[in-house]
């Protein structure tokens, strides 16, 4: 079968229906179907996982305005040219964008406390009515919609409980180490508030490249080595102002640091090596892991 999954939620971003998502796309294609993703997400942060997988992923990482048009449009246009046996999404929110004449089975996931919303009740009656079939990830899950929403046949509905797959790789205790580990090194790490041109494909959580400009007398260097490098997004808005008859767009971002562009100068320091101490020149920032640098 032609399967697509469309989904704001999927790895590599770590989480319930991030998982489910996923392993739904996994186990499709390794029991023989073809699978495409159409998923929200940073193209630039998910490249090295999505390379690495045996089936298509297709990113989305406008803003959240524009990218629910975008993605939707993106995804009729396909359905088109191609034949889907089956589409899953993740939640009532993803197939609200979809035409409900499309031909294709449509399987739609209801998990969590968004079908508790009653101001949005009317919408998810109206997006989940399209679907063929509606999975729940518990019968407490079923009760509480159908308390809340009438009218849904009951054969539409089933429930499915989340599935565990095992797998050797996944170790959640390095996981976590590593997760807080990483957490430690950004709440130390040097942070800039910047203002650059306007760009909508930014978002938090991308890796940039900044280069800021030597202030200083001291040397001929164009730009200042110890700010240049790659710094994650971890805060960002966008402004639009109006002057002159003119809109002018800015992004205003808040960035941790990375890593730095280039080594910087050397500088003589003392390596311990295997319980002998000898002197050794390498540059700041060069040592490896496991060195005791004083």
């Amino acid at each position: 079968m032609n399967i697509l999954i469309y989904t704001q939620c999927f790895a590599p971003k770590v989480g319930g229906i991030e998982s489910v998502m996923t392993n739904i796309a996994q186990q499709a294609y390794l029991k023989g179907h073809k699978v495409e993703v159409l998923a929200d997400g940073s193209r630039h942060s998910s490249s090295l996982y999505d390379r690495e997988q045996q089936f298509n992923i297709k990113r989305f990482d406008q803003l959240k305005f524009f990218r629910k048009k975008i993605k939707s449009n993106y995804c009729h246009s396909i359905l088109n040219e191609k034949k889907y046996d089956l589409i899953y999404f993740d939640s009532w929110k993803s197939l609200e964008h979809i035409d409900k004449n499309i031909k294709s089975k449509k399987i739609c996931l209801v998990h969590g406390n968004e079908i508790l919303n009653l101001k949005k009740k009317d919408r998810i009656k109206k997006s989940l009515s399209k679907a063929n079939k509606i999975i729940f990830n518990s019968a407490f899950t079923q009760t509480l919609f159908l308390k809340n929403h009438k009218g849904f046949l009951k054969k539409k509905l089933s429930i499915i409980y989340p599935a565990f797959i095992n797998d050797d790789t996944i170790n959640t205790h390095k996981w976590l180490q590593r997760r807080k580990s990483r957490f430690a090194q950004l709440a130390s790490s040097l942070t800039l508030r910047v203002e650059v041109p306007g760009n909508t494909s930014l978002q938090a959580g991308d890796v940039v490249g900044l280069e800021i400009m030597n202030r200083s007398s001291d040397t001929e260097e164009e730009f200042d080595l110890n700010y240049n490098g790659r710094y994650l997004v971890t805060k960002l808005h966008h402004v639009f102002t109006k002057g002159m008859g003119q809109y002018k767009h800015t992004v205003h971002m808040e960035c941790v640091r990375d890593t730095m562009s280039e080594a910087l100068p050397s500088a003589g320091v003392t390596l311990m090596d295997g319980g002998t101490q000898k002197e050794e020149i390498i540059p700041l920032g060069s040592a490896d892991p496991g060195d005791v640098v004083f």
